[in-house]
């Protein structure tokens, strides 16, 4: 286990430097330097830790990308998060993009996907990485996990209809690693 260069806990990106060595960060800390990589201020990003929407609180973090920042809000276990996110552009704040992501949680997260067992109009289904499955996937609704063949249930009841879709970023899993040299970040040209 490596810990973060700059904070001292554990670390979860590893970059190799062109320069020679291994640089390890937290998520925040790696946050902190790729913005100062791309010439943009971390600051214009801050965010409130937890947001309340209609009752319900949801905690938030952020993840600097090379198109954006993706906010995300997320509750639950940490084997089956509930969450939504927002890519907001570089020029955007993070008060601006909260209330972005809080209209995405009216949308999306206010009533269950699944209501006695058949799917809704309108929910969110998480796709994420399972090892122990068959097929190595699993699917996340209303903070409980699913399997390829429970899916297939469900999307048996709606026969007949046309699915339109949104593929945004998911909340990392806990306790992922993610690891690249340093030439492929993003940098200020």
């Amino acid at each position: 286990m490596y810990t973060c260069q700059d904070c001292g806990i554990e670390a979860n990106h590893h970059i190799s430097m062109e320069k020679g060595g291994v640089a390890h960060y937290c998520l925040d800390c790696f946050n902190v330097y790729l913005c100062k990589r791309m010439g943009l201020d971390i600051a214009l990003y801050d965010h409130p830790k937890t947001i309340s929407v209609e009752g319900q609180r949801f905690r938030v973090m952020k993840e600097v990308l090379d198109n954006g920042v993706a906010y995300y809000a997320y509750k639950g276990k940490p084997t089956a998060l509930s969450s939504v996110s927002y890519l907001g552009p570089f020029t955007m704040n993070g008060k601006e993009a909260m209330e972005e992501l809080k209209y995405r949680i009216v949308a999306f997260l206010k009533h269950d996907t699944l209501q006695e067992d058949e799917l809704s109009e309108i929910g969110v289904i998480g796709i994420v990485d399972d090892p122990d499955a068959w097929d190595e996937i699993a699917f996340i609704i209303d903070g409980k996990r699913y399997s390829s063949e429970d899916m297939m249930d469900f999307f048996s009841s709606v026969r007949g209809v046309n699915m339109m879709y949104i593929m945004q970023p998911r909340i990392p899993e806990p306790g992922s690693k993610w690891a690249a040299p340093e030439s492929i970040l993003p940098k200020k040209e």
